[in-house]
């Protein structure tokens, strides 16, 4: 495994875009130092009425400057501790979704629409460009923990703390099934089987189970874990690689309700540090690794290739063709890492966000030993994160989602109940 991290880290004040562009406010930057004994930098900018897309003249401390600047975005330099970030200012908030904690998100496939759930006990269907709230489906006894929408933009699939799962029109705002009965704990997490005539659903009571949606029918349990499941990733694997069963090849479980499972593997993490892999369509499993702490969340990056965050803050780089041990290990501030998804519009494959229960969120590149950008992550070769931009978000507030839509904005969720969007490109 190669042991991996930046050697230093920038952290600015939430509200700098808002803070710089009036006259003599002062915004303070600090970079954490790692592996070394060298104690945090401290320092400040000094804001001004700046014209667009100036950066000129701004006052800073000694150890660093500021490359560049617009309304909403920064870029830090220091040339003394060779460490570069852009920070990335929100272009929208919407405020009045929730009242609650936004504990999950998801934006439809053509980007216009949003849904989010909250420990409010809402699940809300809204308008991505204005946060207008369009429905709001009712249904679910309690908290929503997730919400997805299906490849067709047009319905949402969500869990609850009921134990039931839901599938809703975003036409009418009608629950057109509802699936429950073999869960007996609260849902935690969704996958959507290509098209959805089946999806899995990930529960606290330890289990994944299959279902087909048009009769409602649970058709089995893919996996058991010892403690709840936190999250899921689902992925196609071409049929082309040979993914390796660390047990005896069980006989295909498919049946007339099962659907494009063939070629399928699922990953789940949970509470007790346990990472297992299976053979959606054969109940195989592939993969069984022990982490040192709690997993929160995971996502396939390509194919084979996948990330995992830990609650000690920890991101762990895996290859479901190489089970044994991780491909790199990666550590900065000690704090939990909620919600890993990949990047959709970088120039190469392994690139995802993770936020953090600090406020953070972060774009990570997986570069290989020559500084490239890496398409396929090979064992003969030494990785690293690079950190490629800091959304500023929230102030030490948990970011619980992040999602980035077809059309090139981000949107996080946060304990503070707050939506913000930001435009990528």
């Amino acid at each position: 495994m190669n042991e991996t991290g930046n050697s230093c880290l920038f952290l600015l004040q939430n509200s700098w875009h808002e803070a710089l562009w009036t006259s003599g406010e002062k915004v303070w930057v600090s970079l954490k130092h790692f592996g070394c004994d060298r104690s945090t930098d401290h320092g400040e900018i000094r804001g001004r009425k700046m014209d667009e897309e100036a950066s000129e003249g701004f006052k800073t401390s000694a150890f660093f400057d500021v490359k560049q600047s617009d309304k909403h975005s920064i870029t830090l330099r220091s040339s003394k501790f060779g460490v570069t970030t852009k920070f990335m200012a929100p272009v929208k908030r919407f405020t009045k979704l929730h009242n609650k904690s936004i504990t999950a998100l998801d934006i439809s496939s053509g980007g216009g629409l949003g849904v989010s759930a909250s420990t409010d006990e809402t699940l809300l269907l809204w308008d991505t460009a204005t946060g207008t709230v369009r429905r709001t489906f009712t249904g679910h006894a309690g908290e929503v923990n997730c919400c997805k929408f299906f490849p067709s933009g047009v319905v949402v699939l969500s869990g609850g703390m009921d134990t039931q799962l839901k599938i809703w029109s975003t036409e009418d705002g009608s629950c057109a099934r509802t699936l429950s009965g073999s869960h007996n704990a609260s849902i935690s997490c969704t996958e959507v089987v290509d098209r959805g005539r089946n999806i899995i659903s990930c529960s606290n009571d330890g289990t994944a189970r299959l279902w087909e949606c048009g009769s409602a029918t649970c058709i089995g349990c893919i996996t058991k874990h010892n403690s709840k499941i936190n999250a899921s990733s689902l992925t196609t694997v071409s049929s082309a690689l040979c993914v390796p069963s660390t047990g005896d090849a069980m006989t295909t479980h498919q049946n007339d309700l099962e659907f494009e499972t063939k070629d399928k593997v699922l990953i789940t993490v949970s509470e007790n540090g346990d990472l297992l892999g299976y053979d959606v369509a054969n109940r195989t499993e592939v993969l069984s690794f022990k982490c040192r702490d709690s997993v929160n969340c995971c996502t396939f990056l390509n194919e084979t290739t996948f990330a995992v965050g830990l609650q000690d803050g920890t991101i762990l780089l895996m290859d479901i063709l190489k089970p044994g041990q991780p491909l790199l290990s990666f550590k900065t501030l000690a704090s939990a890492v909620l919600c890993l998804s990949q990047s959709r519009h970088s120039s190469h494959s392994l690139a995802f966000w993770a936020s953090f229960a600090d406020g953070r969120s972060s774009l990570f590149y997986v570069i290989n030993r020559n500084g490239d950008l890496s398409e396929k992550a090979e064992s003969s070769q030494t990785y690293k994160l690079e950190l490629q931009l800091e959304l500023s978000g929230p102030d030490c507030d948990p970011v619980y989602c992040i999602v980035q839509s077809s059309d090139g904005f981000i949107y996080t969720a946060s304990r503070d109940a707050v939506v913000r969007k930001y435009k990528f490109f």
